[in-house]
Formats: structure tokens, C-alpha cells, sequence
């Protein structure tokens, strides 16, 4: 039995695989995984994002990922080991200014920029804390070939494509930065192209070995 609960969340930019290898390590380490919704069920804000703005979309994401780090960390308190597939709204406050971020949100012309920095910055100061982040590290070549293989209406977008891959840089100081500022665990796992099942192998034999499992 375990004697500590733990909230292990993954992030990494989109396409490097999180979702699936998560499902994948819950499966195989008998753990709750909460994950952000897939495509099929994204609300009208995020499927008419040009409509409605990228705000918006920003918002119905985070209206579903929130209530599940707070049921994650209630179940931390009953000694709990649970996965959470997305850390983006803890984290967003920290690399929301990088250029490499327009696609998603771009601060300089998006007429609720003072909202969407207010919101970030009072989520960093107040949703749970992880007690590990896995950051999942992918080159370009991989990132590429899942983007083909997952075929997301996202994924067809211009200044996605053009920008997002120069979004893991900014994403992985913003984790080391959260990790040393909340004395967190940083777990860097190298992403391949492979099964989500033979990588979350890997990357429970890398939890193992780090004590977080």
C-alpha cells in the first residue's frame, strides 16, 4: 500500500504524446489517470475558436481540466497515486509571453490580455502542486510523425505548425522553473516513436527508478 499520495502530471507541448502514454502507464501501474478531452468532444469554443477566440477555447479547456487537478488532489489526500495527462493552466503563466506562443495566444492584440494574464497568474499561485511534472521531450522528426498519425482539426492550422515545436523550449524552463520554485520532481522522459505501451514501460521503469512509483 501506498504510505504517500502523489500527483504525477505530464506536459510537453502538443503532439509529443502525453495523452496516450499516460492512459498506457495508468493502465499498466493500475493508477486513476485524468485526462484533458480529445478531440470528439471539444465544445463549439474550441472547434469555432476563429469565431470566438482563442480565449475562449483557453477557457472551455480550462473549465474541464481544473475541477480534475482539484479531484486529483483530494485523492493525493486519501494516499493516492494518480496521473493527470495536462499541467498547462498550473503552468501557463510562465510561458504565455513566449513569441513561440502566438499560435495559441497572443497577448500583444487578444483584447482580453489583461484577463488571461490576471487568470494565469492566480492559477499558478493557486491550483495544486504536482509532486512530480514528466516532461516529455520529443525531436522534431517524432513530433511530426505523431501530428500525422493523430490528424487533429489543431493540427492543420499555419501558425501551429510554424510555431508550436519552438514552443518546447519555453515550456521546459517554465517546468524547471516551477519544479525548483515548488521543489518538485522534474522527470525529463525522451519521447520515440513507439507504442504508448512500450513507452510507458519505459517510463514506469523511469519512475521506479526515481522513487516516484
Amino acid at each position: 500500500m501506498e504510505t504517500q499520495g502523489k500527483i504525477i502530471v505530464a506536459f510537453g507541448i502538443p503532439g509529443s504524446g502525453k495523452s496516450s502514454v499516460t492512459e498506457a502507464l495508468g493502465q499498466l501501474s493500475g493508477k486513476k489517470v485524468f485526462h484533458e478531452p480529445e478531440e470528439p468532444d471539444w465544445g463549439d469554443a474550441v472547434r469555432q475558436r476563429d469565431l470566438s477566440g482563442n480565449f475562449t477555447a483557453i477557457m472551455w479547456f480550462r473549465a474541464q481540466r481544473v475541477p480534475q487537478l482539484y479531484q486529483a488532489d483530494c485523492l493525493r489526500g486519501n494516499r493516492e497515486v494518480v496521473f493527470a495527462d495536462s499541467y498547462y493552466d498550473k503552468l501557463f503563466y510562465l510561458y504565455m509571453h513566449e513569441e513561440s506562443l502566438r499560435w495559441l495566444f497572443d497577448e500583444t492584440i487578444d483584447p482580453y490580455a489583461a484577463e488571461m494574464i490576471a487568470i494565469a497568474k492566480k492559477d499558478y499561485e493557486t491550483l495544486p502542486d504536482a509532486n512530480a511534472i514528466i516532461f516529455f521531450h520529443i525531436d522534431r522528426k517524432t513530433w511530426e510523425r505523431f501530428l500525422s498519425v493523430r490528424n487533429r482539426n489543431l493540427d492543420q492550422d499555419v501558425e501551429f505548425l510554424n510555431q508550436c515545436f519552438d514552443s518546447q523550449a519555453p515550456f521546459l524552463l517554465a517546468a524547471q522553473r516551477y519544479c525548483r520554485e515548488a521543489n518538485v520532481e522534474l522527470v525529463v522522459f525522451d519521447q520515440v516513436f513507439d507504442s504508448p505501451e512500450s513507452s510507458a514501460e519505459r517510463l514506469h521503469r523511469l519512475l521506479i527508478e526515481r522513487n516516484l512509483l
